[in-house]
């Protein structure tokens, strides 16, 4: 008996609903914005079809003929982050963006790729080594660390503080799910915790020699971390005066109350609460957890552990921004930068979340 092809719907069906939120919100976004960002939602639907496209050929193509080239497209990305930290546009302090005129790309996006293939591909490898000993596990991740470390500083130095930190915790992440032993997990977890208390603690007690050693750049960014529990800051301030009057149904579309910086970006989710109020904003987390879930779901089908391994990485990488863009927006978490997948302005974004998409679906149907 032939085996019946499956096919995911559920996962499209979830990016329709984030394709009209989006361009919904993008479009209202612009009525505080000067008049030559009156395209973005259009190009935010020309990104959604490049983005297609994409995610249309890559369902052609098996994962495992990609995961061949890994570590080609993780070195790759290596050498985007040098260039653009060189010859890189610079938007908002941060030069972190290759500018073709119409186009831009952003390198740090597409590192995330790079990093979680590879990772997974060494992990995967790992498991059929013999005589699996602790000198072994020891030496693969200090190799992981290793090459997430490489992109990191890169980003770092752009600054991106956002995606340094999405990159530690899908590294973490992967170690631990992987059949390396628990203790390792553990022993990085104290390590990393003893290196944020040492760290805080410097930048604490002698401020001086911190901006020597790390700059004034890493100084105002931790500045920004400790002091986002004040709710200090126009940009924090608006975006919750935003929220707070939009009631339970919203104000509609391009009713915003407020100018707030970013409301195409970082702050899309403020937006689209002023348009829908409480009712959608419930609408838009309840519509983000089942997006997450059928990810979760398809990797407890899915029987490559390879597979498994990549799925974990990308969900990891959508709940962190999800999380974290929505928190930041009302005050729960520092702003750091980050897009809301699908919904937030930005073609590098959109174009390799729809590419973590397709690699979810191949291994769906694989």
């Amino acid at each position: 008996m032939v085996k019946k092809k499956r096919h995911e719907i559920i996962m499209p069906l979830c990016i329709l609903m984030f394709f009209i939120i989006s361009i919904i919100s993008i479009y209202s976004s612009e009525s505080i914005l000067p008049n030559y960002y009156n395209n973005l939602h259009i190009k935010q639907l020309i990104w959604y079809i490049v983005g297609f496209i994409i995610f249309i050929i890559l369902l052609f193509i098996k994962n495992e003929k990609i995961l061949r080239h890994s570590k080609v497209i993780y070195f790759t990305s290596i050498i985007l982050l040098i260039i653009v930290l060189i010859a890189g546009q610079k938007v908002n302090n941060t030069r972190g963006w290759f500018d073709f005129g119409f186009i831009s790309f952003q390198p740090s996006e597409f590192a995330k790729i790079g990093l979680i293939l590879y990772i997974s591909k060494l992990l995967n490898d790992f498991r059929f080594e013999e005589n699996i000993t602790y000198k072994k596990e020891l030496l693969l991740i200090l190799k992981i660390i290793t090459i997430t470390l490489i992109p990191s500083i890169l980003v770092f130095m752009e600054p991106d503080t956002g995606a340094v930190i999405s990159y530690f915790i899908i590294a973490f992440t992967l170690i631990l799910i992987s059949e390396i032993r628990l203790r390792w997990s553990i022993i990085i977890l104290i390590l990393g915790i003893l290196l944020i208390i040492i760290l805080s603690l410097f930048y604490i007690k002698y401020p001086t020699n911190f901006i020597k050693l790390f700059g004034e750049g890493i100084y105002y960014r931790i500045f920004r971390i400790i002091d986002w529990k004040n709710s200090s800051g126009m940009q924090l301030e608006n975006s919750m005066i935003t929220i707070s009057t939009s009631n339970l149904y919203g104000n509609g579309i391009r009713n915003l109350p407020i100018y707030f910086p970013e409301p195409y970006t970082d702050f899309i989710f403020t937006v689209y609460t002023n348009i829908l109020g409480l009712i959608g904003s419930i609408l838009l987390i309840l519509l983000i957890i089942i997006f997450d879930s059928r990810i979760i779901k398809i990797s407890y089908k899915t029987t490559k552990t390879i597979n498994k391994y990549i799925i974990t990485g990308f969900l990891i990488s959508f709940t962190y921004q999800q999380i974290q863009n929505i928190s930041m927006t009302i005050g729960i978490l520092p702003i750091t930068g980050i897009p809301l997948p699908f919904i937030s302005y930005g073609g590098s974004s959109l174009i390799i979340s729809f590419i973590m998409c397709a690699f979810i679906i191949n291994a769906y149907n694989e």
